[in-house]
């Protein structure tokens, strides 16, 4: 038997697998394991019925941690090697991934067996590609910025995270692998900033913008998630001169309120807004404030994978706004494409329905608009190969929900969502590529001679 796998990748990397020297109709077991920063062990496992003799992971179906055939399945499977680990996440706040620094590789041992065969090899999966630059920003602008290190940025991309906060930069990371320079950018909840979500200045964005801009004379996309949507898309419409294309993930169609980050408050009671302009408050559509028998039944929820739907919460509100909602986002005003991607088991707020609110409001302006909805995936559509054997769920710890602890369903399926992740991804990048690196081009062929 011999083990075929690259020995280091990408993070959004496929790593196929390929045993070849097989005995047909014997089975043949798979197994992957990493440790993480608390020596915490994680690890999934497969099996094969060959019916020749070579298996892929990429092409023929197993049975175990994940079904089918799933060319990332060993790496986003990986669950902590502790029974009854979910049952510990309450009491002992476990964590739902392996602990590793954003930026960290991952590596993994790989083992295959059939019979009395066996073979092994390391993986490694980089967050951050060698020749990508990473530097930290601290002030007035915070965050991380990535850049090919070598060679001219094909564009460049603001990325921005949704309600939890800090700098999220596996996004930026890989952007800047595929040739962008990228700009993790935090918000709030981060040093040198405000601690909640409420009231902040939508000119931070612009700022954010102006910088990136004066630094690489590029095209610019600007890619919000989740609550970071909604900031991204009225920045582009606020300041159209910025922003060449948008990008709404998990997005929301309308503007909503803001939250308070203190352990206990609840955030559907808030009706501070989340975002200014000119040191006005944008207006938020707000929640209903939750009765006693609503808190009942999210504790109850919460003690227990999966956990409680916010869904719920947002859909019968978001119901009543109709396309002429005064908090409906007026994206009927962007003459840029757009890309929206959204789960439709998206548990935490309906985004799939957001998407297809945006999408008509699209139609009676200017822009293009392309929606990507997939099927199987919730609210954690992640990046490729991320290991999220949880993702359908959150542990939601000293939130600001109401609840001190439990867990929040984000929806979707484990495997679902990690398939989504794939298949988002690659329209990201065909999409930046269209439209950021084709308008690249028409620059520079302007002051050509």
């Amino acid at each position: 038997m011999r083990l075929k796998l690259p020995d280091q990748v990408l993070q959004q990397e496929d790593a196929e697998l390929v045993l070849i020297r097989l005995k047909p109709g014997e089975p043949v077991s798979l197994r992957c394991e990493t440790v993480d920063n608390e020596q915490r062990l994680w690890c999934s496992s497969v099996t094969f019925l060959p019916s020749g003799d070579a298996i892929s992971t990429r092409l023929d179906e197993a049975t175990g941690s994940y079904d089918g055939a799933d060319v990332g399945g060993l790496y986003w499977a990986l669950q902590p090697a502790q029974r009854d680990y979910l049952s510990e996440v309450l009491c002992r706040h476990e964590p739902l991934w392996p602990q590793l620094g954003p930026l960290e590789p991952l590596v993994y041992r790989v083992s295959a067996r059939q019979g009395e065969l066996e073979a092994e090899q390391t993986l490694v999966r980089h967050r951050v590609a060698p020749d990508v630059r990473v530097t930290r920003l601290g002030g007035p602008i915070h965050g991380l910025l990535f850049e090919p290190r070598d060679t001219p940025a094909r564009g460049s991309v603001l990325v921005l995270g949704g309600s939890e906060g800090g700098v999220v930069p596996g996004r930026a990371a890989a952007l800047a692998a595929e040739g962008f320079a990228a700009l993790a950018l935090a918000y709030f909840q981060y040093p040198g900033l405000p601690r909640s979500g409420l009231n902040l200045p939508l000119e931070y964005f612009r700022s954010a913008a102006d910088w990136l801009r004066q630094r690489h004379s590029l095209p610019l996309c600007i890619w919000g998630a989740s609550r970071g949507s909604e900031a991204a898309m009225l920045s582009a419409i606020t300041w159209p001169e910025l922003f060449d294309a948008v990008i709404a993930w998990a997005p929301s169609h309308l503007v909503n309120t803001g939250f308070e980050m203190a352990a206990g408050e609840d955030f559907a009671a808030e009706t501070r807004a989340m975002w200014t302009l000119d040191s006005a408050p944008v207006a938020g559509v707000p929640l209903a404030a939750p009765d006693v028998e609503r808190r009942r039944r999210r504790a109850e929820a919460m003690q227990q994978p999966p956990g409680y739907a916010f869904r719920g919460e947002f859909q019968e509100v978001w119901v009543a706004q109709d396309q002429s909602s005064p908090y409906a986002i007026p994206v009927n005003q962007l003459r840029i494409p757009m890309l929206a991607v959204a789960g439709e088991d998206d548990r935490l707020w309906p985004s799939a329905k957001a998407c297809r609110a945006l999408e008509q409001k699209m139609a009676r302006g200017c822009g293009s608009f392309e929606a990507v909805y997939l099927a199987d995936a919730g609210h954690g559509i992640g990046m490729p190969n991320d290991p999220r054997p949880f993702s359908h769920l959150m542990h939601w710890s000293g939130g600001y929900s109401g609840v001190e602890n439990g867990f929040v369903h984000y929806g979707g399926t484990p495997q679902g969502n990690a398939k989504g992740a794939r298949l988002a991804w690659r329209k990201v990048v065909e999409f930046l590529g269209e439209h950021l690196v084709s308008q690249a081009s028409r620059h520079s062929r302007r002051f050509a001679p």
